[in-house]
């Protein structure tokens, strides 16, 4: 009678173990699935808000939003950065700050200062070929890129004021490719970039233009057609 009820308590004992085991386990794993949850939900709320304007009426929100994106895209599509124009525009920036800097703390004040106007004319000089390397060269460009024979390009990113549409463009030399959509067709009414459409887009754009596709053979077609009429 004794070894049988020392064996039922050792057996009631291991199951009382067994069962807190398992409830242990239980709600290990129920933490670690709540854990993952609410890791999942803030990465989703931090790439959600990466994607978010909060005017949707900000043509500055707009395009930073679509650069941000564009440039993400690009890269992961398998084009390089080509960086040559963005280091000139630094480079001509910094220069511009470095003679302003100089000619206010190191230049004397007096009126026939040659010094002052060296400083004055750099200054000008440098400004005016920043301005010369963006109307002449990069113009709407929101990216420049290499394709995959190693020849630069831009995508233009504008507004039009005229329609209020948002106009895309692949650019390279004189041969130009865009289209032009509603704001509306790239971002929902909460301000969120509607990264799919943009995604489908700027990949039938690169498509087009890497066919040859351009907006100056898009028009052939039509004055043909009114030819023949």
């Amino acid at each position: 009678m004794a070894r049988d009820r020392a064996d039922e308590v050792e057996l009631s004992g291991r199951a009382a173990a067994s069962l807190d085991a398992e409830e242990n386990t239980l709600h290990t794993a129920g933490g670690d699935n709540a854990e993952a949850d609410e890791e999942q939900k803030q990465l989703e709320k931090i790439l959600s808000n990466m994607r978010r304007i909060s005017n949707l009426y900000s043509e500055a929100e707009l395009l930073r939003a679509v650069e941000d994106y564009v440039l993400d895209c690009l890269t992961h599509l398998g084009y390089s950065e080509h960086r040559v124009f963005s280091n000139i525009r630094l480079c001509l920036a910094s220069i511009a700050c470095c003679v302003g800097a100089y000619a206010s703390f190191f230049v004397p004040l007096p009126i026939d200062s040659i010094q002052l106007k060296v400083a004055i004319g750099a200054f000008f000089g440098a400004l005016l070929l920043l301005l010369c390397v963006e109307t002449f060269f990069v113009k709407n460009a929101i990216a420049c890129f290499k394709t995959k024979q190693g020849v630069p390009f831009f995508v233009d990113c504008h507004v039009d004021r005229a329609t209020n549409d948002l106009v895309l463009a692949v650019r390279q030399k004189d041969a130009c490719l865009s289209t032009a959509s509603s704001v509306g067709r790239f971002f929902d009414e909460k301000g969120y970039l509607l990264i799919d459409t943009l995604y489908a887009e700027l990949r039938k754009l690169l498509n087009d233009f890497e066919q040859g596709v351009t907006d100056e053979t898009k028009k052939k077609p039509a004055k043909r057609g009114k030819r023949s009429k």
